[in-house]
Order: C-alpha cells, then sequence, then structure tokens
C-alpha cells in the first residue's frame, strides 16, 4: 500500500520535529575533543557559508536568464517579434500587437512609435 499526499506530509513534520527536538536536547556546552571554539573562527565560518549560498543564488538566477528558463511570460497582447541597438542606450524594436506590427523606437525616457506594417508571415 502506498501512502497518500498527506501521510507523506504528516510523516515529513513528525520527522523533522523528531530532529529538532534532538537538537534542542542535545549539550549546548558540550564540545568536540579538540575543537576549538574561537569567536572570530565561527564568525567566518557564518561569513563563508552566507556568501556560498548568495553566490549559488546569483549563479542560479544568472543560468536561468541566459536560458530562458526564467517566470513564463504570459500569452499577452504585445510580442517583440525583433529587435537592434542603433546606440549606447537606444534600440529599435519590432512589436505584434493583434496582428499588425508596430515599429517602436525606445530611447532612455521615451517609446516612440515609427511605422505601422501588417503582420509578416516568413518573419514572425
Amino acid at each position: 500500500m502506498t501512502p497518500t499526499r498527506t501521510q507523506t506530509r504528516n510523516r515529513a513534520w513528525l520527522l523533522a520535529l523528531l530532529v529538532c527536538g534532538s537538537a534542542i536536547a542535545a549539550d549546548p556546552g558540550a564540545q568536540v575533543p579538540g575543537s576549538t571554539a574561537s569567536p572570530v573562527f565561527d564568525m567566518f565560518k557564518v561569513l563563508l557559508g552566507l556568501v556560498v549560498v548568495l553566490g549559488a543564488m546569483a549563479g542560479v538566477l544568472w543560468l536561468m536568464k541566459r536560458t530562458g528558463l526564467g517566470p513564463a511570460q504570459g500569452g499577452g497582447a504585445i510580442k517583440v517579434v525583433g529587435g537592434v541597438s542603433v546606440g549606447n542606450r537606444e534600440r529599435v524594436l519590432v512589436l505584434e500587437v493583434a496582428g499588425q506590427w508596430i515599429v517602436v523606437g525606445v530611447a532612455p525616457g521615451s517609446v516612440n512609435a515609427l511605422a505601422n506594417l501588417p503582420r509578416q508571415e516568413q518573419f514572425a
């Protein structure tokens, strides 16, 4: 008999509570023989762990951005067909809106419609 989802969840909670209980019951003053209990070393370990976790998060986000595995873009009314940079901060984009292509110029602080075109099937 396979356990149901609720039974599995309940077992996981029970295991977590048992682990937490055993950690609380452990003697906090007990030290491992031969270990150095330096506060500087402990702080270094905490900071190193923090740097590793933040680095892993940044790496995963970068990888998701590079591979396109980020949050799915909804089936919105506007689709970017293509674009090209024409300067440091200026771009020309082709947008598809309601079966029609709109060419827009994008610069810092402004978006200007340049042309309206019928949808081109060979490029879509």
